[in-house]
């Protein structure tokens, strides 16, 4: 087997270990590059009093994570007219609430005593977004900015005041939906509207935007001439005419609700039932007056959990709140009453599906004026919606205003924007060039070694440390369609008297001989190419970039080294034959060509 021999692995593969270094080099600096990164930093402070509690100003938990949440980072990037993914923003959003170092030691003080820790709620936040190198320093900052700006509008919507109005008939045309269907959801959308402005106008009756130039009530007002003109009309034209798109799947529809409807009545008719049995016993026990007294039942020491109803008066504890006088008969009529309302409002949507199908299924087919009114009808319905949409526009500036007004005394920045940047791109290229080629080395040592190890084992002739014959096949194989050059010559020869040798002198003798002859070949081929074990005593050479006067030369020493092992050598005296061929003077240009001139030429000086 060949010689553990680094130089000659890393001259193999030096070309592939130079390759992976500088792509290894052009990889990590592309990779730093990608993964620098740009930090906007800022301090913002919640100024309300409960926010020390952790609570919002509505009294819900208050939770941070809502300045980079998809609503208000949206919104932000949509400002500032930015193509950017709005998760790629949110992953570098962070925000870290600040301690003060007094209240920090007082609760690690508490902690190692094991005493309980209570929990503080800071109100003072650093609020951080990290962006890649994609991305510029001056990019982060005007997008923290804007975050900011529409996170503080955002809490006044949500926690101040009011959530953001939607528009639910943005994409009625686009949905799927029937004449009756479309109108029904315009009609829905416009009243959520108009219920959500009249409580926006009883908080801020004197709010008018300094963008759209209209206050509220303008606002309620538009909306309100929508619904109680344009949407009766669209109504009126499409029961009227019967107009549907579908009438099947109209009716399908319809029948469906009209089913669960009755299903969801007939369940709150069984609670109904079942709460109203509850509340006859108890008022029969009432009558009993097992339940019914004016003082104390032994248990009760204000004297007042046994009375049905209360005194029309109110009633104070000592740190003067009023007492709740709330029994558990209260309860029931209240839920009774929500059930009894939920069954009656299930019976109305019913009786409207009911309506819906009895006047479709009477729908005449298509005439003249069928479809004039159909056209008209759609006409209205995409003016209305192009109407509503123009309208939607309108309200959501406003609203923006009108929540920034309401939110802006709650929440505050305290800092400004900070930006700072991080990656050493050049050491990351240094790192991966030294590492991957370090890498290449030990990968083309080991895949060297194990490339000598399988042609030891396979395609050696390990008696002779030369290729055998299924290297030598192996070869053939591979070249036969190679068209050969003028400069390939093909060599063979044969050890003729090896027999001889192992019948006279046995066959550890023959071995030894035909060893020493492949040392000869070996020695006389190592500037000229590669030469085969072909088996017996038969050895096959191919020689590239070879003239027939280079082949001459390595014939000539090969007999010269026969000869004087002949001289020396007592009874196992060599006898061989040589053929060779050349691919010029033989015309021979393929492989197999070349071998079978050889072979010609060998019998020919044999004879």
């Amino acid at each position: 087997m060949k010689k553990f021999n680094i130089i000659r692995y890393l001259k193999r593969w030096w070309p592939l270990i130079a390759l992976m270094s500088i792509f290894a080099g052009a990889f990590f600096m592309r990779y730093a590059s990608n993964n620098q990164a740009y930090t906007a930093q800022a301090v913002i402070k919640y100024t309300y009093d409960a926010a020390s509690e952790g609570l919002t100003p509505n009294g819900e938990p208050l939770d941070v994570s809502e300045i980079f949440s998809s609503t208000v980072v949206k919104e932000a990037i949509e400002r500032l007219g930015y193509s950017v993914n709005v998760d790629t923003i949110r992953s570098g959003g962070t925000v870290t609430g600040i301690t003060p170092a007094d209240v920090q030691t007082r609760q690690d003080a508490l902690a190692e005593k094991g005493e309980e820790v209570e929990e503080y709620y800071p109100t003072e936040y650093v609020v951080k977004l990290t962006v890649g190198s994609s991305r510029s320093a001056e990019f982060a900052r005007l997008m923290l900015d804007e975050i900011l700006s529409c996170y503080f509008a955002s809490f006044g919507e949500k926690y101040v005041d009011y959530s953001t109005i939607p528009n639910n008939a943005e994409n009625v045309l686009a949905g799927g939906y029937d004449y009756i269907e479309q109108a029904e959801i315009l009609s829905n959308s416009v009243d959520e509207i108009i219920a959500q402005l009249g409580s926006r106008q009883s908080a801020a009756p004197d709010f008018t935007s300094s963008r759209t130039g209209l206050s509220v009530s303008d606002l309620f007002d538009e909306y309100s001439y929508i619904q109680s003109v344009r949407i009766p009309y669209l109504f009126s034209e499409i029961l009227g005419e019967r107009l549907t798109q579908n009438r099947e799947i109209l009716l399908k529809k319809y029948q469906e609700r009209y089913a669960n409807y009755m299903l969801t009545s007939g369940t709150d008719g069984d609670k109904v039932a079942s709460v109203k049995e509850v509340i006859e016993s108890y008022g029969n026990k009432n009558k009993e007056g097992s339940l019914y007294y004016a003082g104390t039942n032994g248990t009760d020491t204000n004297g007042q959990n046994g009375f049905v109803l209360g005194d029309v008066y109110e009633e104070y504890d000592a740190n003067g709140n009023i007492k709740d006088r709330t029994t558990v008969y209260d309860t029931l009529i209240s839920d009774y009453v929500t059930l009894l309302n939920r069954k009656s409002d299930s019976l109305i949507d019913a009786a409207y599906c009911q309506y819906i199908i009895d006047t479709f299924s009477k729908a005449p087919n298509a005439t003249e004026n069928t479809a004039e009114a159909r056209a008209s009808v759609e006409a209205e319905i995409s003016a209305l919606q192009t109407r509503l949409d123009d309208l939607y526009q309108v309200l959501l500036v406003t609203m923006e205003e009108y929540n920034e007004y309401m939110g802006a005394v709650n929440v505050g920045v305290l800092s400004t924007t900070a930006v700072s940047a991080r990656v050493n791109v050049k050491l990351y290229m240094m790192l991966g060039v030294v590492v991957f080629f370090i890498l290449g080395v030990c990968g083309a040592i080991l895949l060297g070694r194990i490339q000598d190890f399988v042609e030891y084992l396979f395609f050696t002739e390990q008696s002779l440390e030369m290729p055998n014959r299924t290297a030598c096949d192996l070869y053939i194989k591979n070249n036969t369609e190679r068209v050969l050059g003028d400069d390939n010559v093909c060599v063979v020869l044969e050890l003729t008297n090896l027999s001889h040798i192992n019948n006279e002198l046995g066959r550890v003798k023959g071995n030894e001989v035909l060893r020493r002859f492949a040392d000869f070949i070996k020695e006389a081929s190592a500037t000229c190419g590669t030469v085969y074990y072909n088996g017996g005593w038969q050895f096959i050479g191919f020689f590239e970039q070879c003239r027939r006067e280079d082949a001459e030369s390595f014939a000539d020493y090969m007999h010269r080294l026969v000869h004087a092992y002949n001289e020396e050598s007592g009874d196992a005296k060599m006898e061989y034959s040589l053929g060779m061929a050349e691919s010029r003077t033989a015309n021979a240009h393929t492989l197999r060509t070349l071998l079978r001139g050889a072979m010609m030429d060998r019998r020919k000086q044999e004879d």
